[in-house]
């Protein structure tokens, strides 16, 4: 068979109705099917064999079916392929298997069945010597692992769970950090990567191996990245060549230059967390098996199932610190309160026992009141603790500048000054209202020490070795914490100002802890106070 058409007297509206029938047949079906004429040349492929290639029919039909992108790795592959379509024009069905190339720029191996169809009669002349059309259908071939490829996927398994059975005295970060290590050797690969994915950014939380891009810390546009394909599928994504696949003509393999790939979605509470991955800047130089493509899946389901129950934990922890310092409210600072009010009442009731002929009883009431207002606050700060310590589980893209903002209008006096070093598209992953109440809380707590005309400011602050990841600054020009130690300032209760609750910073903290943030609290270079929030996730081009 030459590469060049064949002559064919059937006419092309007969044609056209083959390939509408395939069409109606094979469009719905999962497994490939398609129709190649008589000539060799493709008249149709199905959704699931062209989705194996990423083509477009458009890309497809007209081609010699060995030419077409299924078999172009492998001229033996081809030449293979193009005898079964000779024979099966001149009438002789054939069940055979082959290699294709697949879109992620890997190969499988598939089962294809070519089945001959008879040419009508034209004219009145029965021809029999050739088909009119031959139909293809394709089914990928079950996994045939060697004893070896077993044998290594078990060793792999087993220490996997070595390394993700261990006490929650371990930090996570160390876990995953083993597992990602366990994977990379297992799998072959230079780099493994857990992320987490928010507000189309993808956020590198811990990672093995030396890729620049790829160090906890890292972000990136997600639509720049392979994730973005991870996690709209169901199964992982795998790559063993980008520069001969499609992936080649991506943004991803231009930023990150990795040649292979395999990831997994995680995912939390019914929607997309992030992925882990595998990757390396040099094509893989054997097939990714199945078996490789479970070992991932097998690590994102024990991802997924570990942050479920790290979140539990962090609330079980901060539910019993909140119990804790509740009852330090009961048993201590509302003490003095009551006993205040307590001893007030009586002295009121002393008063009026004698005449009260001096007022004093009004007085000794108006106090009481008094400790009564500081219990009431202090219940309230408790309250408002209680309700703001819980951990944040949906956070969205909001905007600090448009927050703080916002935050001054109610907490600042009408005199008082804020800067906003941050521009207005700077946004960070965050509950705008828990994120408010934080500004509130400082501003507040700024006025009550600096006074009415005191000066804020808030600005960015990038990563530091030392100081940890991004995040901004709150300062006031006030009088700073002086003699004070500036962590003894997020204790509850605390106050140098008479009549405060002593709850305002702790708040701040429970809200920070509360999203996964720090805060630290130091006098400022020039004056006043220093408040630090790290470990924000901005998003990228901010």
């Amino acid at each position: 068979m030459s590469d060049a058409p064949v002559g064919d007297r059937h006419s092309e509206y007969e044609r056209r109705l083959v390939r509408e029938f395939a069409a109606l047949l094979y469009r719905p079906q999962s497994w490939y099917a398609g129709v190649v004429g008589p000539d060799g040349r493709i008249e149709y492929a199905n959704e699931a064999a062209r989705d194996v290639i990423g083509a477009d029919a458009r890309d497809l039909v007209g081609t010699f079916f060995w030419q077409a992108p299924w078999f172009t790795h492998d001229q033996d592959v081809q030449a293979a392929v193009r005898e079964q379509v000779a024979a099966a024009v001149q009438g002789e069905a054939s069940q055979f298997t082959a290699t294709h190339r697949t879109s992620g720029g890997g190969t499988a191996t598939v089962e294809l069945e070519l089945q001959p169809m008879p040419a009508p009669a034209v004219d009145g002349i029965d021809d029999h010597d050739h088909a009119f059309a031959v139909v293809v259908v394709g089914r990928r071939a079950a996994s045939e692992s060697t004893a070896a490829d077993v044998e290594s996927a078990l060793d792999a398994v087993q220490a996997l769970y070595a390394a993700t059975d261990t006490d929650d005295q371990v930090p996570f970060d160390d876990r995953v950090r083993t597992a990602l290590a366990v994977g990379a050797d297992y799998l072959g690969f230079e780099e493994g990567f857990y992320t987490k994915i928010d507000a189309g950014t993808q956020f590198v939380r811990v990672s093995v191996g030396d890729h620049p891009l790829l160090q906890p810390g890292e972000q990136t546009a997600l639509a720049d990245t392979y994730c973005r394909e991870t996690i709209a599928d169901d199964a992982p994504t795998v790559v063993r060549d980008a520069g001969a696949s499609a992936f080649a003509d991506d943004t991803a393999y231009d930023v990150f230059g990795l040649e292979c790939y395999i990831g997994a979605e995680i995912r939390r509470d019914g929607t997309t967390h992030g992925t882990v991955c595998f990757a390396d800047r040099d094509a893989h130089p054997e097939p990714i098996t199945a078996a490789d493509e479970a070992f991932v899946g097998v690590l994102a389901d024990w991802l997924e199932r570990e942050l479920r129950h790290r979140r539990e934990r962090d609330q079980l922890t901060q539910q019993a610190d909140r119990l804790g310092e509740f009852a330090g409210v009961v048993s201590h600072d509302l003490r003095s309160p009551l006993n205040a009010a307590s001893g007030h009442l009586d002295l009121a009731a002393e008063h009026l026992d004698a005449g009260d002929t001096d007022g004093r009883a009004s007085d000794a009431i108006e106090n009481a009141h008094a400790a009564i207002d500081r219990m009431t606050d202090l219940v309230a700060g408790v309250h408002e603790l209680a309700a703001q310590g819980d951990v944040v589980g949906d956070p969205a893209a909001v905007s600090v500048a448009s927050v703080a903002a916002d935050a001054a209008a109610t907490a600042l006096p009408d005199a008082a000054t804020l800067t906003v070093d941050i521009g207005a598209d700077v946004r960070l992953a965050a509950d705008s209202e828990r994120l408010r109440t934080v500004f509130e809380n400082l501003f507040r707590n700024a006025a009550e020490h600096g006074g009415e005309t005191v000066s804020m400011s808030v600005r960015r602050v990038d990563p530091h070795p030392d100081a940890g990841g991004a995040g901004f600054v709150v300062a006031d020009d006030g009088p700073g914490f002086g003699d004070l130690d500036p962590e003894a300032a997020f204790e509850p209760g605390l106050s140098t100002r008479a009549g405060g609750s002593g709850y305002g910073l702790r708040i701040v903290r429970a809200v920070v802890n509360a999203h996964g943030w720090t805060v630290t609290a130091a006098d400022a270079p020039d004056g006043g106070a220093r408040f630090e929030i790290r470990g924000v996730e901005f998003t990228p081009d901010c």
